[in-house]
């Protein structure tokens, strides 16, 4: 019986080289085409008026209302609150002010409608 034999010098990188240079190729290739993809934050300066217990924002030609909840906003401070009321739209009852706002597409009951998903209460104007 002979004693299995070990691979050359040449062998060894053709067996690991090669495969590693092509894993790393491929992964380059799906990162930058997976950056190329990335959505990015369209914020947008809505005209924000506060009425009693709901507000309404007018932005890019349509009034979209807020509901008691805004899945994200920035406080004046620069915090940021997950889900809420706004503390800057308190001060606003019966006026208006303008605010970064994100509008996205959201279901509600099976039904894609805009909706305001962020609000930053760092006063845009």
């Amino acid at each position: 019986m002979t004693a299995p034999s070990r691979p050359g010098g040449s062998e060894l990188v053709r067996r690991l080289v090669v495969p590693l240079a092509a894993m790393t190729i491929a992964f380059g290739a799906g990162w930058s085409l997976g950056a190329g993809r990335q959505d990015s934050t369209d914020w947008q300066v809505a005209t924000v008026t506060v009425d009693g217990d709901g507000a309404t924002a007018a932005v890019g030609g349509d009034t979209l209302g807020i509901g008691s909840s805004v899945p994200l906003w920035i406080g004046s401070d620069g915090a940021t609150h997950t889900a809420g009321w706004p503390a800057c739209l308190d001060s606003l009852d019966g006026s208006s002010g303008s605010f970064a706002v994100v509008v996205d597409e959201v279901t509600i009951d099976k039904e894609q409608v805009a909706a305001v998903v962020a609000l930053d209460c760092r006063a845009s104007d």
